[in-house]
């Protein structure tokens, strides 16, 4: 078949998998032939393959969301800057501003790039909406203040349902998730890109509501900006939009599909340094200083295998053979180590 067929591409080829972010990785107990063996019959594949071909793919550049580095986030952001945008039925790619990333919320839009300053309405209601470096930046920085206070409390997201979803509670983590409530902070979206709907006590609002371009909002606080009201002098300062979930509005669900396939809660790869030095016996001087700093990641093969072959279903369990839990969960390897000179620590 031709999944068979790209196994052995990439197996005997070095192909690259159709999606480049994975990476097919046989354990140390395994080669490519033991793998196809666990996977494929033949050249058909088999009924369990889909559940175990995760045991050996691994992420490319897997960016933990706990992370509390602006720089990091900026990073990850900027991540599909100058990526090919093509609008439906079009041959040639959309043109963008230059230094812009793009953040699709379709795979071929109907019309081209709208920015916070240009655009036509047409645009901002078909099109896709593209990020400058400042708006980045904001947005980076938001994320990071989110996550510091969301976690200030408690203990680091430990899901990315945690991370993504808003938090069960009477308070502003309740309104939206991290992302989200970063880009009302960061100001991202143009709320003028129709009629503003604002606080019920806003003096604007009467006029917004009965606004027959607006359509009908009985309850305008139910699509606010989560940004914090406290830190305002008034309520009624708060003005969201009519025009939220328009192609063109970024939402929290258009920057997860840009770097959801990469995100994860946890790293796996680890930068360890470590010291050491010699005293003097004498007079307890010390004589010689020496640093190294190693790089260990955590592989999905076990150190204990509950079994002979990773063709065993069992092999991946966190039981030993006896039906006992494993002293050791997943193995780590020492991928590179290096001695530091002083002005490097």
């Amino acid at each position: 078949s031709s999944v068979s067929a790209m196994f052995d591409a990439v197996t005997t080829s070095n192909q690259s998998l159709p999606n480049s972010r994975m990476s097919l990785s046989p354990s140390a107990s395994e080669g490519a032939e033991d793998l196809r063996a666990k996977l494929f019959d033949g050249n058909t594949i088999k009924i369990n393959a889909p559940a175990r071909a995760a045991e050996n793919l691994m992420v490319k550049g897997s960016f933990n969301v706990n992370s509390t580095s602006v720089a990091a986030w900026r990073a990850v952001l900027s991540g599909a800057r100058d990526s090919a945008i093509y609008q439906s039925g079009a041959a040639a790619e959309s043109s963008l501003t230059a230094d812009n990333t793009p953040f699709s919320r379709f795979t071929q839009p109907v019309a081209g790039e709208s920015t916070r300053s240009s655009g036509s309405d047409g645009d901002k209601w078909a099109g896709f909406r593209s990020l400058n470096d400042a708006e980045i930046e904001s947005l980076a920085t938001e994320i990071v203040a989110e996550i510091r206070s969301r976690v200030a409390s408690t203990s680091p997201y430990l899901s990315l349902s945690d991370f993504v979803n808003r938090e069960l509670k009477n308070e502003l983590s309740g309104s939206a998730g991290v992302i989200q409530a970063a880009i009302d902070r960061a100001a991202i979206d143009d709320v003028r890109l129709n009629d503003a709907i604002s606080s019920p006590n806003s003096a604007i609002s009467e006029a917004s509501l009965n606004d027959g371009d607006n359509g009908s909002f009985p309850h305008p606080e139910n699509i606010l900006p989560a940004i914090d009201i406290e830190d305002l002098a008034d309520r009624d300062e708060i003005v969201g939009s009519a025009s939220m979930s328009a192609p063109t509005y970024l939402m929290q669900a258009d920057v997860l599909q840009a770097i959801g396939s990469f995100i994860s809660v946890r790293s796996d790869t680890f930068r360890i340094r470590s010291y050491g030095q010699s005293l003097d016996p004498i007079s307890g001087q010390v004589v010689a200083k020496v640093w190294y700093e190693a790089i260990v990641q955590r592989f999905p093969e076990p150190v204990n295998p509950s079994s002979d072959s990773p063709e065993n279903p069992n092999y991946w369990t966190a039981l030993d053979s006896s039906g006992d839990p494993q002293p050791f969960g997943r193995r780590f390897k020492v991928l590179s180590i290096r001695q530091l000179s002083a002005d490097e620590v």
